[in-house]
């Protein structure tokens, strides 16, 4: 009798945590469309304190992270985009999206230098990541590079 107790409260504690997991996902997914409505209201500021909330919860969330992205660039927050990959960077140091997108906004404000010598460096670091290779050569033909 009690293995079959141990399995029932196993049961419920696990669906308790699925259910748990529902109600996450589906507030990420309410979050963001708030967001998304604050950026077309040009509440950008909101917007992002909306997107880094959601990264502090679930740091690895790509759509958050992608959505940040693009409102560092459409409203030109070039040195706001620097620090937050340099932060990034310290908390996820093999993440090679992170030295991607740090030299791309050390690039767009006019740090050239900067931004070659991230991308130089990443580029020993993750020279076995095919994956890198791919995002680089896509920046390096956005922007017309040749190195």
């Amino acid at each position: 009798m009690i293995p079959f107790i141990n399995k029932r409260i196993l049961i419920t504690i696990f669906s308790f945590f699925l259910l748990l997991k529902g109600e996450n996902q589906q507030f990420s997914k309410s979050s963001i469309k708030t967001a998304k409505l604050l950026e077309k209201e040009d509440q950008i500021n909101s917007a992002i304190a909306i997107y880094t909330d959601l990264l502090v919860k679930n740091p690895t969330n790509k759509q958050v992270l992608r959505n940040l992205k693009l409102i560092y660039k459409k409203q030109n927050l070039f040195l706001e985009a620097i620090t937050f990959f340099e932060s990034r960077i310290i908390s996820f140091p093999n993440d090679f999206n992170n030295y991607s997108d740090l030299g791309e906004f050390y690039y767009l404000n006019n740090q050239k230098l900067k931004a070659k010598s991230i991308w130089d460096s990443s580029i020993i670091k993750f020279k076995t990541q095919r994956s890198f290779y791919r995002i680089m050569l896509s920046i390096y033909s956005k922007y017309g590079l040749d190195d």
